[in-house]
């Protein structure tokens, strides 16, 4: 097993300060003497947007020199919602989602971490569950040409209302019909909900890729 730090405690995460660039955060984290670094795809750290592939080469060589790898990087879903009743917002998503299976790819990264949506006041749930199952598929078609994995995580009732247990992420990653899409846990997300984490584990058995404490 090997351990990575996310950069996601180096951003503007709950408030503004303090804030790190990612070549400072990935620094830091290669002198606390972690195996690798998870990277935060938002601003300022990797915005598939604002990264041109300069940059994607330049930070690959970088963690590199660091003697870091980077087992995952999560997306940051917040105001691109999957389910969104709103189609510019699903399509929007969708785009994100694919240049960040892009990202993974030019980054060396193994994983991309994925949170379905929520369901907006007045959507059925299952209308939302199908509309984030149709919004993904670009992405999965994408990360199959690429060979990305997708990390479908499920996480508690206060940050989401769609996929919010372990049993409920095993049935989405079913449904997207693909061995590309796996399955990460969240071990915060499952106490929170009550689950005990050895029962997710071992109901998540091989298709767990990826794991956060």
């Amino acid at each position: 097993m090997k351990i990575s730090m996310h950069t996601y405690a180096f951003g503007p995460h709950g408030g503004w300060v303090p804030t790190y660039l990612i070549e400072e955060a990935i620094k830091r984290i290669a002198k606390l003497g972690y195996d690798g670094v998870e990277l935060d795809a938002a601003r300022p750290h990797v915005w598939p947007y604002d990264i041109d592939q300069e940059h994607r080469v330049a930070l690959k060589r970088l963690i590199k020199e660091c003697g870091l790898e980077v087992p995952a990087i999560s997306g940051y879903y917040f105001g691109m919602n999957f389910a969104s009743p709103l189609k510019p917002e699903r399509e929007a998503a969708t785009d994100y989602l694919v240049h960040c299976v892009e990202l993974c790819a030019d980054l060396g990264a193994r994983v991309l971490v994925v949170v379905p949506g929520v369901v907006v006041y007045g959507t059925p749930w299952k209308e939302a569950w199908n509309r984030s199952l149709d919004q993904l598929r670009p992405g999965i078609k994408r990360a199959e040409e690429l060979g990305v994995l997708m990390g479908i995580e499920f996480v508690n009732s206060l940050w989401s209302n769609l996929v919010t247990t372990s049993w409920q992420a095993v049935d989405f990653m079913k449904e997207c019909c693909s061995t590309q899409v796996k399955l990460v846990l969240d071990s915060a997300h499952a106490f929170y909900g009550g689950e005990n984490i050895v029962d997710v584990v071992q109901s998540f058995g091989k298709d767990l890729v990826h794991v956060h404490f």
